[in-house]
Formats: structure tokens, C-alpha cells, sequence
């Protein structure tokens, strides 16, 4: 069963048009006593773990089948695990700017301008907030997903450029550009230079939302609904990014990002620490942006990487190796992160395991497959 399950949330999480990963067992192991499954293999060994207590459970003390009850001994033993804890010998002061939005909902797109000016006024005015530790001075600055829906690039570069010229120090966009007439969704870091300021590396946003940043089907799904002409087709990105502040090799990720097991995977390496840049206006006051930081933290354990995660309304917060909540602004209200980030380079074993964990429950599958139709089609008189 808890191999069944896996392959499930697997085909769900990259099948139909991407996937969509939201809703996984091992997201809840965050807050349980077998946290240390993220980091050992990933979200699949914690989805298999969660899946495989429950049916332990039921097999022993439900069905009242004491033959499964060791197999509940040789989970609980699991507690007993380590959790990854090896932090880094250098640190990264931030500051991450929660700029807000005039209004929730969807139609927060139509005030791009708005929510521009909300990021530059809060960002030239860091050192007049009430929360700023005394003699607080950031390394770098960091905007949200979608802080810069005016194009980053072209229409608000100058404004852009006169903040960091203004700061003195690099400063991480969110911000929507254009390529072959099809909007991108970017994260750009832009440096202060002797001549001017100016963008150091840009990353292109590769993991789309579909229905949110793609319409597939789109003459079925406009037939459907005269909405999904609203939704503009984004160019995807197509190469990871690192982006150097000092000692920081930093990992941006862009929104529902977080939800692919592959992209931290494939670029931990090279890095010490992960920024999270998402927007979760569009969701209202929903519980969409705490199942996001829940889905975050595990990707925390995971990686072993502290996360700074900078939202336009909130969730934005600090997330530490354990996966715990170091720091978090109120939602819904415009603030700043003011805090300072480990910067871990230590791989945890998930970056080598977690592709064998789902390989082993294919083959446990197939394995199950061919002994049943072994004694269904090749029996023995």
C-alpha cells in the first residue's frame, strides 16, 4: 500500500501538464517525530513512512493482526534517527521586503504600478521600521514573485537602478519580463557598481503553473470558459541559476517551484542557501500560503539548506535546517524580514536517495504485477 501510494502522488505530481504536487503524505512529517525522512529520502520516504504507519496501525490494532505489530516497532525506531543539523561557518544578513498589495484576489494584476511603488517606498525606507534590530545593516535586500509586474528589464529599470544605487547593496527582483513577446517570470539580482548599479544573473522561472502561467488545451478550455482567455502562455526558462552575494551561492526559487522534487535536487550542489520568492495575493485569505510554507519547510529538512522565503502579502519568513519557523511577518499587512541565514553546504543523503526510494516502489509494483499473473495465467497442475 505505501508503495502504491508513492507511484500515485508520482504520476500525480508530474502528470497531466507538469503535475501538480500540492497535497503529498511526507509534508505533514515536518511537525511528526519522523522529520528526519525528509532528509534521509525526501518527500517520497516520508510519504511512504506516513502512508506505511497508518497501515501499520490499521493491520495491528484495527484489524487486531498482531503479525504486523513489529513492523510498527521498526518504524517508531525511526524516532531515534538524527536529523540533519550541520550548519554553515558563515552567515548572510537579509532583509526581505513584504511590499503588499492594494486589493487580494486576481484582480491585483491590474495595479502593477501600485505594487511597484510599495516594494521601492518600503525597501528606501528600511531603517525607519519599528521591528529593525538596533544597528541592523543588510547584506543583501529581496523582493517577492510579481513585485515588479512592470517590466524589471525596460519600463522600472531606472527606478530599479536609483534604489540600489541608493542601498549600496544587491538587491534580488521578482519581476515579470518579456521574451519573444511572451512575458517571463524572473528573478533578477541587481548590484551596486562603481559606474551605477546593474544586473548581475538572471533566472528564468522553468516550472510553470499550468492554468496559472499556461492554458493547456486551450481551444477546449476556452469552450469551457471565456476566463481561460485571461491566462497569458509564459516562456519557460531553461537553465538553473546560482546567484553570488559575498559568501551566499544562492538557489532561487519562483512560486509552485517549490513543489518539484527535481529542480533543488539537481542544483544543491553549488550552494549554500535557498530564496523562495513567491506571490500569494491572488489566493485572498485563503490557506494557501500557509500550506505553502508548510510544503517549504519540508523542502528545508530536505535540502539541508536554510530558507528565506519573501512573499508579497505573506507567508514571508525564515526557515531554518530542522524546518522550523525561525522568523515570520504578519500576513496581509506591508513589513520587513529583517534577519540572518546560516549558509549550509553539507548535501544530506535525500540528494542521492530519494530517486532509489520511488524506483524501489515502481519495482515493488511491477514485482506484485507479474506474481499475480503468474499465479493467475502460469500455475503449476
Amino acid at each position: 500500500m505505501p508503495s502504491v501510494w508513492l507511484v500515485l502522488e508520482w504520476f500525480r505530481s508530474n502528470y497531466p501538464f507538469g503535475g501538480f504536487g500540492w497535497g503529498r503524505a511526507g509534508f505533514v512529517a515536518v511537525d511528526s517525530p519522523f522529520s528526519q525522512m525528509l532528509s534521509l529520502g525526501g518527500v517520497p520516504l516520508a510519504s511512504f513512512t506516513v502512508v506505511l504507519i497508518g497501515v501499520v496501525i490499521y493491520l495491528s490494532f484495527i484489524k487486531f493482526d498482531f503479525r504486523y505489530f513489529p513492523l510498527l516497532l521498526i518504524v517508531v525506531a525511526n524516532i531515534f534517527i538524527p536529523n540533519n543539523t550541520s550548519v554553515g561557518n558563515s552567515s548572510i544578513k537579509f532583509a526581505a521586503i513584504q511590499g503588499s498589495v492594494p486589493d487580494l484576489g486576481l484582480d491585483f494584476n491590474s495595479q502593477r504600478m501600485a505594487v511597484l511603488n510599495n516594494h521601492l517606498q518600503l525597501t528606501r525606507n528600511w531603517k525607519t521600521q519599528a521591528n529593525r534590530p538596533a544597528n541592523f545593516e543588510p547584506d543583501l535586500f529581496i523582493w517577492p514573485e510579481n513585485a515588479s509586474d512592470v517590466n524589471p528589464l525596460t519600463e522600472a529599470k531606472e527606478q530599479i537602478e536609483r534604489l540600489v544605487n541608493f542601498l549600496e547593496k544587491p538587491l534580488i527582483v521578482g519581476g515579470v519580463g518579456n521574451n519573444n513577446f511572451r512575458p517571463t517570470n524572473l528573478s533578477i539580482l541587481w548590484e551596486p557598481r562603481e559606474n551605477g548599479s546593474g544586473v548581475s544573473s538572471i533566472y528564468q522561472k522553468r516550472e510553470l503553473a499550468p492554468f496559472g502561467e499556461f492554458m493547456p488545451l486551450r481551444p477546449l478550455a476556452e469552450f469551457i470558459s471565456p476566463l481561460a482567455r485571461n491566462v497569458t502562455d509564459f516562456e519557460p526558462g531553461k537553465k538553473s541559476q546560482i546567484f553570488s552575494v559575498g559568501k551566499a551561492k544562492i538557489i532561487p526559487v519562483i512560486c509552485f517551484e517549490i513543489l518539484s522534487d527535481d529542480l533543488l535536487r539537481n542544483n544543491i550542489d553549488n550552494s549554500n542557501l535557498v530564496i523562495a520568492q513567491t506571490n500569494n495575493a491572488t489566493f485572498g485569505e485563503s490557506v494557501e500560503s500557509d500550506q505553502q510554507l508548510q510544503i517549504t519547510r519540508a523542502r528545508a529538512i530536505e535540502s539541508g539548506r536554510e530558507i528565506v522565503v519573501v512573499s508579497t502579502v505573506g507567508n514571508t519568513a525564515l526557515i531554518d535546517l530542522s524546518g522550523k519557523v525561525e522568523q515570520i511577518l504578519p500576513k496581509y499587512a506591508a513589513g520587513i524580514l529583517y534577519g540572518e541565514a546560516n549558509l549550509a553546504s553539507v548535501n544530506t543523503p535525500a540528494r542521492l536517495l530519494t530517486p532509489l526510494v520511488e524506483q524501489g516502489c515502481f519495482a515493488v509494483i511491477v514485482i506484485l504485477l507479474l506474481s499475480v499473473l503468474k499465479r493467475r495465467y502460469f500455475r503449476v497442475p
